[in-house]
């Protein structure tokens, strides 16, 4: 019996592959190593208790998703400090050393001397270039929006650790459940032999017992693979060495967070402040501006510049060996082929598919809410349900066991009644992993996590 088979579809790839991980352990779980079998711990490995809040910070400091986002910002910045510099004066500077290979003289004067050098600066600033103000407007815009979607994908990272989290927990209430149960088992049997040795059962009860007690083994060992690919996905996700071994400091019989009111309703509007759909909304925005910087191509550029040269006077050229001018320049390209038109279109065509698939992803996130809140009530609603069921189980394993004292059960009714116990505390263990899921994975979707603390 699996405890993880149906996971919600927008759940993250922790669970799904722990899923498919567990599932693969039972082939290996049936021929046991030392440090699988029951009764024995993995001494290899040493133990480390975490929290929920501990997790999330330590994903936050070592994780590589945390400073991939921030180098992406970085790089956002960069560009937009391109931008802001086109718009600011330039200055330049040259020096230069010649050796003429002959000295010319005319008049008395050296027009060409042996050695000659100079100096001279240049300085210039674009007075009015319709390119540029719409280019940095989009860089900021750009900039916005890398670090709302730098903020989604922290989401995206604390959900993912979250989900792990109560993975983790789940698979330690998984355990513990298996090993009551192989107690139980284990008492059931040495009660049916005791019987038979008092003449007072039959074989058919010590072999059925003794069955039972293997089948718990057995459901025991694939609960502790599973806990340890729970551990080892939350590992990586923390960035801790494999020989490591995390548990969750989570009670399992705490339903605080399973059993949480979920909210009447939803406020959809401010859905679009959403990280990733608020970096849609700017890229388009961008996309405009950069429109705007193809329009302003069809205006001339008026420059203003100022330079000033120094070195050996000379009478024809630099009677004074200094020199200095100011130009007041403009160019307007007024033919190009038709090359800014097909910017045009092609940046009308990027904003009409953007707009589209932005409208597409709004409305997907908006179902994907609903999803989510519906997902929640009902989990929340299954623990009230699988309480119930834990609660009737065991008086009826109660029950049945008593009658099958004064001889009126048989031991198939008492395995009936203790399977029916076992089934019922690993539904409750899987009810509360779904609403603590869900709950984690409704404030995602809202844009709640990977807020910077």
């Amino acid at each position: 019996m699996k405890l993880f088979s149906n996971p919600r579809p927008r759940l993250s790839g922790a669970a799904v592959a722990l899923v498919i991980l567990g599932s693969a352990q039972v082939a290996t779980a049936q021929q046991p190593s030392s440090n699988d079998t029951p009764g024995h711990s993995q001494i290899d490995r040493a133990q480390q208790v975490v929290t929920l809040e501990s997790v999330l910070e330590q994903a936050r400091e070592k994780n590589e998703t945390w400073a991939i986002t921030e180098a992406r910002i970085d790089q956002a910045r960069g560009m937009r400090r391109q931008a802001l510099a086109a718009l600011l004066p330039s200055l330049s500077a040259n020096a230069s050393v010649t050796r003429n290979g002959n000295v010319v003289e005319f008049g008395g004067s050296q027009v060409q001397r042996q050695y000659n050098w100079g100096v001279s600066g240049r300085a210039s600033i674009a007075i009015f270039d319709g390119t540029k103000y719409p280019l940095l407007s989009r860089s900021g815009k750009l900039l916005e929006a890398s670090e709302a979607l730098a903020q989604w994908q922290r989401g995206a990272l604390d959900f993912e650790v979250t989900q792990a989290f109560y993975l983790l927990a789940a698979a330690q209430s998984r355990v513990a459940i298996a090993e009551r149960t192989v107690e139980l088992r284990q008492a059931q049997l040495e009660r049916a032999e005791a019987m038979l040795d008092a003449r007072l059962g039959v074989k058919l009860d010590t072999e059925l017992a003794r069955t039972q007690l293997l089948e718990s083994e057995q459901d025991l060992l694939e609960a502790k693979a599973m806990l340890g690919n729970a551990a080892d996905s939350l590992g990586v996700l923390l960035v801790i060495a494999p020989e490591v071994d995390l548990r969750t400091d989570l009670d399992a019989t705490d339903l605080d967070s399973a059993t949480a009111a979920p909210p009447a309703k939803v406020d959809f509007t401010s859905l679009k402040e959403r990280g990733d759909l608020r970096a849609s909304q700017l890229q388009i925005d961008a996309i405009e501006l950069n429109k705007r910087s193809v329009w302003g191509g069809f205006l001339p550029i008026i420059e203003l510049s100022s330079g000033a040269s120094l070195g050996p006077s000379n009478a024809f050229s630099n009677p004074d060996g200094f020199d200095w001018s100011v130009t007041l320049s403009a160019s307007w390209l007024l033919y190009d082929g038709g090359y800014r038109y097909g910017q045009l279109d092609q940046l009308s065509a990027q904003v009409t598919e953007s707009t589209l698939l932005y409208e597409r992803e709004l409305r997907q996130a908006n179902a994907g809410l609903r999803r989510a809140l519906r997902s929640w009530r009902t989990a929340a609603a299954g623990v009230t349900v699988a309480q119930q069921q834990i609660i009737a189980a065991e008086q009826a394993y109660e029950s049945a066991n008593a009658r099958f004292e004064n001889g009126l059960n048989t031991s198939l009714d008492v395995a009936d009644a203790a399977d029916r116990l076992f089934q019922a505390e690993i539904s409750l263990n899987q009810r509360i992993f779904d609403a603590r899921t869900a709950a984690a994975e409704y404030q995602y979707l809202l844009g709640l996590m990977g807020q910077d603390q």
